[in-house]
């Protein structure tokens, strides 16, 4: 399986701006994300924030992880808070 693109032949140097781009995408996974995400990059395996912070896939799994398992908590806790509530006011 070959990793270039169509329009680079094997054995030939890069032909223009757009198959490099790419290639460094598919090969090297090198990418500079734009949008909302300005400033952020990929760089290999690490997602890499605009002050220079490498994330592994593991902790970004991590964080989401725990930011979930926090969100769940506080309904939890909040949904508790509102049944003791109720229960005292019955009595």
């Amino acid at each position: 399986m070959t990793t270039r693109p169509p329009c680079w032949p094997d054995n030939q140097p890069c032909p223009n701006n757009c198959a490099a781009a790419l290639h460094e995408r598919v090969v090297y996974n090198r990418q500079d994300l734009t949008g909302p995400w300005q400033g952020w990059r990929f760089r290999g395996r690490d997602l890499i924030s605009p002050n220079g912070t490498r994330m592994s896939p593991e902790r970004l799994q991590g964080l989401a992880w725990r930011e979930h398992s926090e969100a769940r908590l506080i309904q939890v806790r909040s949904r508790n808070a509102a049944t003791k509530a109720a229960k005292i006011g019955s009595r």
